[in-house]
Formats: structure tokens, sequence, C-alpha cells
């Protein structure tokens, strides 16, 4: 998964058939460990609900598959490109539906109807997810990599998600 894909459908710049096609491959599973191979992009970008939104959309319409909101949410929330300010109207809910997003075996499965809930949520600011972990019967310890191209490290770095932000950090 390209950074720099994501950012140009945010802003147009990209079809929702350039998106589809780059996260093929984004979701690396090997037992209990997702990996999620990321190439960074050089400059930082401003996520909105209204981005997010976007996504939604694309998930809801079948033009992305709902596991791929796992490959975008973790991207967003380990990216050092990607960045929202909690503080500022819908930055809260940026962080939260990314976080939801990205580690959905805890929080929330990815189906259709929570995708609506969600997409109501950036709109609206009502959540109507349940607060905490959703999938008590399947919780279970989570491993998610991240690998990543980065000209420092020639080779892919695996990191574990945790070690980026911390496992509930926001992005601000």
């Amino acid at each position: 998964m390209r950074e720099q894909t994501l950012r140009d459908f945010f802003i147009g710049a990209a079809t929702v058939h350039q998106l589809a096609d780059d996260l093929k491959g984004s979701l690396i599973r090997r037992g209990r460990v997702t990996e999620h191979p990321i190439v960074d992009m050089s400059d930082e970008f401003h996520v909105t609900a209204h981005h997010l939104l976007k996504l939604c959309d694309a998930a809801l319409t079948g033009q992305i598959d709902l596991v791929y909101l796992q490959a975008i949410g973790f991207c967003l929330q380990a990216s050092n490109s990607f960045v929202w300010d909690s503080d500022e109207p819908g930055g809260d809910r940026v962080s939260e539906v990314t976080a939801d997003w990205s580690a959905p075996q805890i929080n929330h499965p990815l189906t259709f109807d929570n995708v609506r809930k969600w997409r109501r949520y950036l709109e609206t600011g009502e959540y109507t997810l349940s607060r905490g972990p959703a999938n008590k019967a399947q919780q279970r310890r989570s491993v998610a990599l991240r690998k990543r191209n980065h000209p420092l490290c020639p080779l892919h770095c695996i990191t574990p998600m945790n070690a980026l932000h911390g496992p509930t950090a926001s992005r601000t």
C-alpha cells in the first residue's frame, strides 16, 4: 500500500479503482500476525472526517472490499505523514474511526452495518457502536506488524504497531 495513493484518492487525484488496486496485498496474514506493507510518502497530509466519508462510500458501494478498511485504518494510525488534530472539529472522529478500522478483531468487525454507523458518526458525531471491545468472543492477543519501506532502512523494517504510537494513541 502506498500512502501517496491514499492521499491522492482523498484529494481526487486517484480514482477509487486505483486505490482498490493499490490495496491488493496490503494485508498479509501469517497465523496471528498481520503484516501491513506500506510505502511512506515524504510530505504531510491533514486527514479530515470528509476523507473517511469517501472511504465509507467506496466500501458501501462495493468499490473497495471491507477488509481493506483495516489496512487503511492501520496505515493512517501508524503513519508519520497522515495527521489530524483531535481538538479541531471532526478530528476526534478521525481518530476514533481509524482506530476502530485498524483492529477489527478487537474493536468492531468490518461489516456493512458498522460502516454505515461509522459513516453516520463521521457526519453527525453520534457514535452508535458500543464503546470498548465489541468482539469479546473473538478477543485474543493480536499482533499487527508494519513493514516500512524507508530510505534509511534498505530492507522492509517490521515494527509492532504499539511500538510506533502506542496501542490507542491519537495522532496530532
